[in-house]
């Protein structure tokens, strides 16, 4: 069947939430292996280039361009059927939600592109500026850009090549052309008239993964008040965002 392993960041204004987010994460039983990454345990090729701008930068520690280098480190070292997740540090695990997890585990391993996303509620086009859709080959009409955007705080995969080669276009996408296409510089294109703002890594992983196809479930993570709410305690990740 194989393992599941957990990797996340823990740095910058999350620096001092390693700690109890690592016993949470022992705590729920989910997981065969973890790993908490902080900047000195990067991939040192990607520290040499882009450790001064992460530093930096506060907003996500770099605008977490870190992000998919760290998912594509640890995705590289895996077996086949095993299943790697990737969880902010400032989720919040839940054991009574285990059913729910193994049916994300499921979810992930029958998927035809073995990766499980979750969708929000914010349309892509009100939240990616115009030069990264035009950047991916969209043209500011797509589909795509009129869809709800997948979250990128927490993904399920499996190592495939397909997986493997979306990662590096992530992570090269991430820090292309002096970061633009993951910081808040202005489009050059005219961004989409109800455009609110750019989301970072979360706009470019979400138009990534759907050009390339993905399974897709509710991210039922947020912090929802509707019906959604009432099922906290069976769900096993929770957007808590918490620091400490």
């Amino acid at each position: 069947m194989g393992i599941v392993k957990l990797c996340s960041f823990a740095d910058g204004a999350f620096e001092k939430r390693k700690v109890n987010f690592k016993d949470n994460v022992i705590a729920s039983g989910f997981f065969d292996d973890i790993h908490i990454a902080d900047c000195n345990s990067l991939p040192v090729d990607f520290l040499r280039f882009h450790e001064a701008f992460m530093r930096a930068t506060v907003r996500g520690f770099g605008y977490w361009i870190w992000k998919p280098a760290l998912i594509l480190a640890h995705l590289v070292d895996l077996g086949p059927e095993d299943v790697l997740v990737y969880a902010d540090a400032g989720f919040t695990f839940n054991p009574q939600g285990r059913r729910r997890f193994d049916e994300y585990l499921e979810l992930t391993r029958d998927a035809p592109d073995r990766m499980l996303s979750f969708q929000n509620v914010f349309v892509e086009s009100h939240y990616s500026k115009m030069d990264l859709s035009y950047r991916l080959g969209l043209c500011d009409d797509d589909s795509h850009l009129k869809t709800s955007q997948l979250g990128s705080g927490l993904i399920f995969l499996q190592k495939t090549n397909s997986n493997i080669e979306l990662l590096r276009s992530w992570a090269s996408i991430a820090v292309e052309d002096a970061y633009h296409f993951s910081d808040d510089s202005v489009s050059h294109l005219s961004n989409h008239p109800d455009f609110i703002e750019h989301r970072h890594d979360q706009s470019i992983a979400s138009l990534l993964r759907k050009i390339r196809g993905t399974a897709i479930t509710h991210y039922e993570v947020q912090d929802y008040s509707s019906a959604f709410g009432r099922l906290k305690g069976k769900l096993p990740a929770l957007a808590t965002r918490l620091r400490h």
